[in-house]
C-alpha cells in the first residue's frame, strides 16, 4: 500500500517490526503510531477511505470500526474483507487494493454505516 504514496494521502496507524523500515523507504507516508479510544476514532473522522492491505489477517475489527465511522473499506478478495465489506456498499473488494481504493472513493460515507445499524453495531464504535 505505501508504494501508493504519491497516488494517495496514506496514513498508517500503528507500530511494527518494520516500522523504521517503511519510515526510511516512505517518507511521503503519515506514521501516526498505535493509537486507540477516541484519538483513533478521530483519526477514522479526518480520512476518507480505510485500506485494509492484509491478505492473512482473518478478521481485522479494524474494518468494522472504520465502517462504524462512515469509512469505506478497500480490501483483497480474501478471508476477512469477504466475511465483512459488503462489496459496493460498505466498501471495495479485489485482488487489486488499487482498484478497491479508487472505487471506494465513489461510496456515500452517510450509507456506509446502514447496514451496520440494521445489525446495531454503529453503537458499539
Amino acid at each position: 500500500m505505501c508504494a501508493y504514496e504519491n497516488e494517495f494521502n496514506i496514513s498508517i496507524v500503528d507500530d511494527g517490526p518494520h516500522l523504521e523500515t517503511l519510515k526510511r523507504k516512505y517518507k511521503e507516508v503519515h506514521y501516526l503510531g498505535y493509537k486507540f479510544g477516541k484519538e483513533l476514532a478521530d483519526i477514522y473522522t479526518e480520512h476518507d477511505i480505510f485500506a485494509f492491505p492484509s491478505r492473512t489477517n482473518t478478521f481485522g475489527i479494524v474494518m468494522i470500526e472504520a465502517m462504524c465511522n462512515g469509512l469505506p473499506v478497500a480490501g483483497y478478495h480474501v478471508t476477512g474483507p469477504i466475511d465483512v465489506i459488503e462489496h459496493g456498499v460498505t466498501g471495495y473488494i479485489n485482488d487489486d487494493l488499487h482498484y478497491a481504493i479508487v472505487n471506494c472513493k465513489q461510496l456515500d460515507h452517510q450509507n456506509i454505516k446502514k447496514p451496520l445499524e440494521k445489525m446495531e453495531l454503529g453503537k458499539l464504535f
